[in-house]
Formats: structure tokens, sequence, C-alpha cells
């Protein structure tokens, strides 16, 4: 075996690409949800070839902002391979040599660059029965990858979940009695003007850098990136399912939920993010029944609760139903050194 490594404009690239030709041959549909290149954070593609046919690829990233204890951190993603642990290993061993060159200890993945961009592998179904279709927004990971990155000393570092509700009821009291609360605070919600959508994303990217500083592997964003991750996504946006909220002229919080694109029976209730502080505290209550009263004008027969940390808080917050079941489990990863 040996590993070639390069940058995103080599003239090797193409094998990066060939990878996937290997690991996805017996099931080709799943090759256009694998996780993206985040070139904005990208340091160096690795491929492993074995008997002349690349076999194993990752990207290693470096990010300063991203801070976790006192540890010196690497990062590693768009981690793909054959199901061979010893293939798996020989990979992840180059890109500890390259972390250490680095000077830095600790090995964390998968996350291309930023929890901006795709990251987490999704853990095969054994605790809650068959394989569910990948959603919109969510990427595939075969079900053999924890195995391989275990076998390659990784061990847990999070947990995460997306959760699914085939029966869901907007309680009414409780929606009115979070909108007298906020009025009396001079919050007000209101659904996104799509006529203005630039201006709306101008908010949401805004609230999003205060909102989310505290959340696990924080690191930002630039405006650019923002506006050219969330722009398209105005062609299946909803004023239904999309709510700012404001105090005076100031965006103070906002909830953002999709069509599932590949179920049109469900809505994928994405992100939601608000200013800290306690004058905001139930504003995730009043942003969950709102987007259920949405849902259910829309027509809308399912939710999916994406991405859940499992800390002990998101999930009671964005709780939508009392048969609320897991729908699919997340992990990401690290490996001291």
């Amino acid at each position: 075996m040996e590993v070639i490594n390069g940058t995103l404009n080599d003239a090797t690239f193409h094998l990066f690409d060939e990878v996937l030709d290997e690991v996805y041959g017996s099931f080709p549909q799943y090759r256009n949800f694998v996780q993206k290149v985040n070139p904005h954070r990208a340091y160096q593609y690795h491929v492993v070839i074995m008997d002349g046919q690349p076999v194993a690829r990752c990207v290693s990233y470096i990010n300063e902002e991203i801070k976790y204890k006192d540890e010196h951190l690497f990062f590693f993603g768009n981690f793909e391979c054959i199901h061979d642990q010893a293939v798996a290993s020989f990979l992840l061993d180059k890109v500890e040599k390259v972390a250490r060159e680095h000077a830095k200890n600790v090995l964390i993945g998968p996350i291309s660059g930023s929890t901006w961009y795709d990251y987490r592998i999704a853990l095969p179904p054994d605790s809650y029965g068959e394989t569910n279709p990948v959603f919109f927004t969510e990427f595939f990971t075969p079900p053999y990858y924890k195995e391989l990155l275990n076998g390659s000393g990784f061990s847990n570092l999070a947990s995460y979940k997306s959760t699914h509700t085939t029966h869901y009821e907007v309680d009414e009291k409780k929606l009115e009695k979070c909108k007298r609360m906020f009025e009396e605070k001079n919050i007000i919600l209101r659904p996104i003007d799509l006529n203005n959508f630039e201006k709306e994303l101008e908010y949401i990217f805004q609230l999003s850098l205060e909102g989310f500083k505290k959340n696990f592997l924080y690191s930002s964003i630039s405006r650019e990136e923002f506006f050219a991750k969330y722009l398209p996504l105005k062609q299946i946006a909803h004023p239904s399912t999309i709510y700012l909220a404001f105090e005076g002229d100031n965006c103070v919080g906002f909830t953002m939920s999709i069509a599932n694109m590949y179920n049109k029976k469900q809505l994928v209730m994405k992100s939601a993010a608000r200013l800290p502080g306690f004058k905001y505290n139930g504003l995730g209550t009043y942003f969950n029944e709102i987007t259920k009263k949405g849902a259910k004008e829309m027509g809308y027969e399912e939710l999916i609760v994406a991405f859940l940390i499992d800390d002990g808080v998101s999930e009671r917050t964005f709780s939508n139903a009392n048969d609320n079941e897991t729908y699919r489990e997340y992990e990401i990863l690290m490996r001291r050194f």
C-alpha cells in the first residue's frame, strides 16, 4: 500500500473521486450523498493505493478556531474506505503523521473542517431497526465505518441523533402562552419574507454567529460561505416553516424547517438559534409549536428533527410528539497520540 498526498488542484486529484467507485460499487445510489469537501479549510487530500487501485481517502483540515479542552486539534473529513481494517488504519496513521508535523496531539473526525459543513458518521441501525432512507441535508455512511474507525483507535467524542414522528399535534395553549409571554417582552415572531430573502439571510447569518457560538466544536463562517450555502434554499423555503424573532429592529432568534425533497410528506426541522440570555428562554418551545402549526397547515404528515446533539437539552426542547422515535444516530470520534 502507498498513500498519495496532494492539494485539491493537483493532477492526481481524480484518484480522490475514484475511491468512490470502489466503496460504492455495490450501492451506487448512495454516491450522491457522500460528504462534501470544504475547500476553505482543506489542507491536503490523502488517497490509499492498493494493487494499483484507489481504495481509501480523506481530507485533512486545519481550523485553529475550534477548541476542545486544552488539546491541540487536527481534523480529517470526507473519509471513504473499502471494508478493510488494514487499509483504514494505514490511511489514518498517515494523517496522524501529518498532524504531528503540525504539533497536534488529537485527531478528530469525520469533520469537513467546520461544523458548518458535513461532519459525523451515521451509525449502523442496531438500536432502531431497519435503515431509514437518507433525508434532505443528510449524508450517507456505509454501516462498517464505525467498525473501521474504532479499529483504528478512535473513540466517541460526541453523539447525535435525528428523530422522526408520524403523529404530531400542536399544543395551542402552549403556543398562545409563548406568544403572550414574548409579546410582553416586546419580542415578536414573524414568517420569513421570501421577497427579501437576501436581507432575511443577513439577519439569520448575524444571529447564527452569536447564537451558535457556544455549540460544540464551533468555529465561524464567512458571509460569502454562508450565503453560498443558504441562498439555494430560497427555491424550497416556505414562510409557514421559517420564522424570525425580533426585539424592535434586532433579530434575536430564528427557526428553519424545510421540505424533505426525497419524501414530500416529511418536514425536516433543521436549525434554530437564539441570542443568549434569560430573556430569550422559551424561544425554542415557541419555535417548536409554531413550526408544528405551520407544518399542519402545509399538510406535512411526518416530522424529522435533524442532528440533535446528545446533551440532555436539545431533544427536550425540540420534542414534537408522543411517538417520537430515533431515525438515525451519529458520532464524531477522536484519537489522542
